[in-house]
């Protein structure tokens, strides 16, 4: 367990069995009547599993925690179309946080670039900020409009709001 509860009750699905070993403080969840995708969504960080930690001492999740873990369960197809909305969510937002860290990588490459550049003395400040526009960048960016975010928006309407963006 990491310090301040950040590892504790988190899941993680593996598709492969006998694959993997495992050791103290990890507990194995074999689903058989429920999906499985559906089941590791719903514990992983679940605040059931959570209230054991008391935020100072080492956690120890026992046995006694999962068997007595209440789990309220839809039927079978709605659990697949919920995991499946999810996987598809979760797919998006990691999309859009590699894009993102991407951006900010060649962002610190500019920046070096630039810095480097007025340090040799291969960018005079003085002619590029010349022609630069007047811009207010404050005004520009509105970070308080909430209106862009749909938070109940599925996958499948975000990819196609972030094509219409790109057109």
């Amino acid at each position: 367990d990491l310090p301040r509860g950040r590892a504790l009750a988190r899941s993680f699905l593996v598709g492969m069995d006998n694959l993997y070993a495992v050791n103290q403080r990890v507990c194995i969840l074999r689903p058989t009547a429920i999906e499985a995708r559906f089941l590791s969504y719903y514990s992983n960080r679940n605040p059931q599993l959570l209230a054991y930690d008391d935020g100072s001492n080492q956690t120890h999740l026992t046995n006694y925690a999962f068997k007595t873990l209440r789990l309220l369960l839809p039927p079978n197809d709605e659990q697949v179309e919920i995991a499946d909305y999810l996987d598809g969510f979760c797919e998006t937002i990691t999309s859009k946080v590699s894009m993102l860290t991407r951006e900010v990588e060649l962002l610190n490459e500019y920046r070096i670039r630039l810095i480097s550049d007025v340090v040799t003395g291969k960018l005079d400040v003085r002619d590029a900020t010349a022609t630069l526009p007047e811009v207010d960048i404050v005004a520009e960016i509105d970070v308080t409009d909430e209106s862009d975010f749909d938070l109940d928006a599925h996958p499948d309407e975000l990819n196609e709001a972030e094509e219409e963006i790109e057109a």
